[in-house]
């Protein structure tokens, strides 16, 4: 599976989804682990998203601050080769943030995500006080809202970046809910481009994929459920689904030249029920895919195998 780092909230133009089964890994365990490691080491967050424990060759920060509005917290930042990892956590709020170091060697891009970043921490804390301050009028316990972040480079191409992302968000209730997003990088105009308009149409390439993706997505069901989707069912967990409206798009590569694969990342509701968390469909490029491609975006793709 890819390594995701994922959703709505993300204003760049990226196309996103919700994702449920990422969610599921403890805070707790995480800021236990994070505690322990070792300059170098890996860290995990709640969200599946991956930063590094800053080494002699790392830059990084971590202090404890009070801010205006009295919230103790634990604010830590590191910069590896490119590489940025943000986390802040105190009772009003979670906030992580990471991109990977790729991002960071394409100038344009990492001052946007930097940027970024700063508005998804002021947009949480906006949308937490807002909620404290309504738990206290109601007389209810408020549980601390987060948003966690990460991107993750699936495809780095001569002309072209290829970025996944999951983005865990809680905001109140039963359980958090996790989007999966993704965007490319054209190296050559240095400049964003979602990965859906490289495509005529969105219509065009769910027609190209649906065969394919509809016979991948039943496969998985089957496994999850153990027993075969019935497609004459009434249930609409059975049917199949448009993965362009529904998942969100990865181009990726075998050959490290051209995108010769498209990923599909479900978020769970979508195809399943919550408990069966997402899917995820990794399919070729075929002939059809390569005729739903727009004309300027020809070179880029190549068929799989």
């Amino acid at each position: 599976m890819i390594a995701l780092f994922v959703l709505t909230g993300c204003n760049i133009e990226s196309s996103e989804t919700a994702r449920g089964d990422v969610a599921s890994r403890s805070t707790q365990d995480s800021d236990k682990k994070a505690k322990n490691n070792k300059p170098g080491e890996t860290l995990s967050s709640p969200d599946g998203a991956e930063a590094t424990a800053p080494g002699p060759e790392a830059s990084g920060t971590a202090e404890s601050a009070a801010s205006a509005d009295g919230d103790a917290g634990d604010i830590a930042e590191s910069r590896v080769g490119g590489a940025r990892a943000v986390a802040e956590k105190s009772d009003l709020y979670d906030f992580k943030y990471a991109y990977p170091a790729e991002v960071g060697k394409i100038p344009t891009l990492g001052a946007k995500l930097d940027s970024e970043i700063e508005k998804r921490r002021t947009a949480l804390k906006t949308e937490a006080l807002k909620a404290r301050a309504d738990a206290d009028e109601n007389g209810f316990p408020y549980n601390a809202y987060a948003a966690n972040v990460s991107w993750d480079a699936v495809s780095d191409l001569p002309g072209w970046l290829s970025l996944s992302k999951l983005e865990w968000i809680y905001s109140g209730g039963a359980h958090g809910n996790s989007v999966f997003g993704s965007m490319l990088w054209d190296k050559t105009k240095d400049r964003m481009v979602a990965p859906v308009t490289m495509f005529k149409s969105p219509r065009a390439l769910a027609t190209a994929v649906r065969e394919p993706f509809c016979a991948a997505l039943d496969h998985q069901r089957a496994k999850k459920r153990g027993a075969p989707a019935d497609r004459d069912s009434t249930d609409i967990f059975d049917e199949c689904i448009n993965p362009v409206e529904s998942g969100a798009l990865v181009p990726a590569s075998s050959n490290r030249r051209t995108f010769d694969r498209l990923t599909f990342l479900i978020p769970p509701y979508a195809a399943g029920p919550y408990s069966e968390g997402s899917y995820e469909v990794t399919l070729p490029v075929t002939q059809a895919v390569l005729d739903a491609v727009r004309p300027e975006y020809s070179a880029a793709f190549n068929k799989g195998r």
